[in-house]
Order: C-alpha cells, then sequence, then structure tokens
C-alpha cells in the first residue's frame, strides 16, 4: 500500500464524516439536549457501525471482484455517481434549514441509537464501498487493512466528537446554524470532486 493510496482513503473518509446526515444529526441532537457523555456515546455507536460498513466492503468487495473483475468498472461510475448526486442534492437544499425534529428517539441506550441509525442506512454502504473500491489496493494485507480503520476511526470520531463539544454550547449552535448554508455547500462540493474522481 502506498502513502498516496492511505491519504486518499483518508480524504474519502473525511467528506464522508463531515458529510451531514440522520448520523450527524442523531448526534447533534443528543449533544444539544442531552448533553456531552450521551453525544459521545451516540458518535461512537455511529463509528463502530460505519466500521462494520467498511469490512463489508473490504471483505465482500474484494471477494466478488475477484470473480466477476468486469464490475469494478460499472461499480466506479454508480458510486462516483451516488456521491455527486448526494453533492447536488446537499448545494440545492443547503438554504434549508437543520431539522433536528426528524430523529426519532427511543428509551435504548445512546450508543445503539448511534450504531442503529448508521447500521440500518444503506447509503452508508454504498458510501464506504465506493471509498474502498477507489482507494483501496486489492493485494492490501490485513496489517494494512487494519491500519486503515484505525485511521478511520480516529478521523471519524474525532470530528463527531468536536461536533458534540461546540454543538453542546447555545452560542455555537446558533452560530452553525446562520452559516449552515455555507458548511452544507463546502461539503457538497467536497463530494462532487470526491465523485469525480471516483468515477473517472
Amino acid at each position: 500500500m502506498t502513502l498516496s493510496s492511505i491519504i486518499a482513503f483518508d480524504l474519502g473518509i473525511a467528506a464522508a464524516a463531515i458529510a451531514p446526515g440522520p448520523a450527524f444529526v442523531l448526534t447533534a441532537q443528543t449533544a444539544l439536549r442531552t448533553g456531552k457523555s450521551a453525544g459521545l456515546l451516540v458518535a461512537f455507536g455511529v463509528v463502530l457501525a460505519a466500521s462494520l460498513w467498511l469490512n463489508a466492503s473490504f471483505f465482500g468487495l474484494s471477494a466478488f471482484l475477484a470473480v466477476f473483475p468486469q464490475t469494478e468498472f460499472i461499480l466506479k461510475i454508480a458510486g462516483g455517481a451516488y456521491l455527486i448526486y448526494l453533492g447536488v442534492m446537499m448545494w440545492i437544499h443547503a438554504h434549508q434549514p437543520l431539522d433536528m425534529t426528524n430523529v426519532q428517539t427511543s428509551k435504548n441506550s445512546h450508543f445503539f441509537r448511534g450504531w442503529l441509525i448508521n447500521i440500518t442506512n444503506p447509503k452508508a454502504f454504498v458510501f464506504t464501498s465506493a471509498i474502498v473500491l477507489a482507494t483501496v489496493p486489492q493485494n492490501t494485507t490485513l496489517f494494512h487493512w487494519a491500519f486503515l480503520l484505525g485511521n478511520h476511526f480516529v478521523i471519524e470520531m474525532s470530528w463527531l466528537a468536536l461536533c458534540v463539544f461546540v454543538l453542546s454550547t447555545r452560542t455555537a449552535r446558533e452560530l452553525y446554524l446562520a452559516r449552515k448554508i455555507y458548511f452544507d455547500r463546502g461539503c457538497a462540493i467536497m463530494l462532487v470532486c470526491l465523485g469525480v474522481s471516483i468515477a473517472f
């Protein structure tokens, strides 16, 4: 595995982590309404679910492509097109206020809610599959894959933890909501660029 592959993987994970979605909304909602500790537990569940999706992408795609190598081109185009679609839709809807009421609450533990919202999201698998397919060489050893998983955990958990600490403060929350359009459109640009690089 080359340094460029590691950097590409990390950038893909970073783009996936900061793109607002159901997991982000739940983490932010919990931090705002319940506090830092609960928000961090939700974030931990989200990250572990994402790790499961990554493993499924890595091991499943490797076995599948070994039998049907011609599907790699199709998967790259489909994955790239999906990321571009997400970026375009995020740009279009960036002006809409963040809806903090569309995430269902439950009596389950905060960790389980975080894990459940990500493990039941099929788009997460498409997202991680596109990143793994585009950045992880097929001859990657288990040692190097474990290293990449560690990178993923640090990157995504750091981002969600930062969101928890920042959004726990009323002033910061109001500032974010006031600048949401710029944040969302910055993420949209990153998604489109990643999608183009994957597809082509």
